[in-house]
């Protein structure tokens, strides 16, 4: 990849970013019930008062399901396995799940797919890894809106 091709991709998360910034978080009303993820991991459904910090942290949710699937991708984050540059790794493929082959032939720290991988902790090592990976974490990763 050449500096021209990073410094697209780079801007095209940029853009990705500030969308996300954009997408307005909910928070109860003073006296409202919430659910979020405990430190424990627990699901909790709790009152506020004024709960900065769940709220800074996107840690507000009106569902018990929509709690189960931030804690889910927390614990998908927290399994990271760093492919070397260039190297080969597999990754549940979210746009067909019935055959998963390896994403690259190498990994790419420039390439956008490859970052988002790993951040979401879906680089394997094996295609047996990155199935079961999809089986847990997949559902908490398909963006509804």
């Amino acid at each position: 990849m050449n500096k021209e091709q990073a410094l697209k991709k780079i801007e095209e998360l940029k853009k990705f970013i500030e969308n996300e910034e954009k997408q307005e978080r909910f928070m109860p009303e003073v006296g409202g019930n919430y659910y979020g993820v405990y430190a424990d991991g627990g699901i909790i459904n709790t009152e506020t008062s004024f709960d900065k910090g769940s709220y800074k942290m996107g840690n507000m949710f009106k569902t018990k399901e929509q709690a189960k699937l931030h804690k889910l991708r927390l614990e998908s984050m927290a399994n990271k396995w760093l492919p070397e540059n260039e190297g080969v790794y597999f990754c549940y493929d979210f746009a067909d799940d019935s055959d998963i082959e390896p994403y690259r032939d190498y990994f790419d720290v420039t390439a956008l797919s490859d970052i988002a991988n790993y951040h979401m902790g879906n680089c394997h090592k094996t295609k047996e890894d990155a199935e079961a990976w999809g089986k847990k974490y997949s559902k908490a990763w398909e963006v509804k809106r």
